[in-house]
């Protein structure tokens, strides 16, 4: 199995997103993610990005929990 990330123009890997942690680093721990949900990855993702903009406006808050780890410094899959 072969992950690839897409990136759009002008948010390529290198693109910050602060604490030192690249667009590419950030992206990576969702295929990791992937792997291990498997099917469930995307409903997994609806049900934390719906929470967290209800709660916090933003689909990438504190309450969205697929992005918790990603967003971590460092980067890791888990928000453990």
């Amino acid at each position: 199995m072969v992950n690839v990330p897409v990136f759009l123009s002008g948010f390529g890997p290198d693109y910050g997103l602060g604490n030192n942690i690249t667009l590419a680093q950030h992206e990576v721990q969702h295929t990791y993610q992937g792997q291990v949900t498997g099917p469930l990855y995307i409903p997994l993702n609806l049900i934390g990005g719906v929470a967290s903009s209800i709660v916090d406006k933003k689909w990438n808050g504190p309450l969205n929990f697929m992005e918790t780890g990603p967003q971590s410094t460092p980067p890791r899959a888990t928000p453990w």
